[in-house]
This record gives C-alpha cells, structure tokens and sequence, in this order.
C-alpha cells in the first residue's frame, strides 16, 4: 500500500489518492520508519511540505542512513527555500543507491541551487564595484559562499 502511495507521488499524478494511501498505511503500521517516510514524501508532493518533512525526519530517526529518507527531506527542505539544509540531505542522499529518476533530480536541485548562490554572489559583488567600495566581502557573501561547492 506504501508502495502505491510512492509511485503516485512520484510521478506526481493523484496526489490525493497517494496521500490517502499512505494515510491506511500509516494508521494501519504507525512505527514502520517505511511507512512514516511514504507518508511525509506524500504530503510533500501534496504541499504539505511542513508536516512532511516532520514525518520524514521521524522516519530518519529510526534508519538515519536511508538514501530515499535523506532525498525526501533534501527536496522537501529545497520546496521550503532551506537550501543549507536541502544541500545537507542531498548530497547525503547520493552517497548511496538510489533509483535514477531520484538521483537525477537531487543533482538537479543542487545544481540549480549552486547557480542561484553564485548569480547572487555575482550580483553583490557587480553592486559594490559601481558603487566603487572596498570589495570587502559582507557577511551574506561569506555566508552564501559556504553553501556552494562544485558539482562533478
């Protein structure tokens, strides 16, 4: 039943049925962390993202080095603009097997994510050389530097 709920979710098609399904499946095994984590990748899909990501982690606490777990989390944490903490769980999520589809679109948002950090970086430093100051990093350009890394 969990199953089902997945495969909707991921190909985004009934997202409602998916989240019903993992809902029975969720009342029907409460502590399975597999059940827990196709219920919050559910109401991630659904835009529940909050009470996704809470399930989710709640999954995480009972099989910490889950791939697909880290993945839902990464996206759902991207979903929420938390790109520290969606680059957190992605690039954990790639350390292990996962199915293409999902390995595919994590590298995605790191990447999408990555290049939105540099343009912003970019852009500050065009704005303090017009304005011809020092070209002292701010604490923004420092902080969002942190974030990016290259991606192979």
């Amino acid at each position: 039943m969990h199953m089902a709920s997945i495969v909707r979710s991921d190909a985004k098609k009934e997202i409602d049925k998916s989240v019903r399904l993992a809902v029975v499946a969720h009342e029907l095994v409460k502590d399975d962390p597999i059940v827990l984590d196709s219920l919050g990748w559910a109401l991630i899909n659904a835009g529940q993202v909050n009470a996704g990501l809470e399930k989710c982690r709640q999954a995480l606490e009972q099989i910490p080095d889950d791939e697909t777990v880290q993945y839902h989390l990464g996206v759902g944490h991207a979903l929420k603009g938390d790109i520290r903490k969606s680059k957190s769980y992605l690039l954990a999520s790639l350390k292990g097997e996962m199915p293409s589809h999902a390995a595919t679109r994590a590298r995605d948002i790191l990447r999408e994510k990555d290049e939105d950090t540099e343009k912003t970086i970019t852009v500050h430093k065009l704005i303090l050389s017009a304005w011809g100051k020092p070209s002292v990093p701010s604490t923004s350009q420092i902080h969002l530097k942190a974030w990016s890394f290259p991606l192979t």
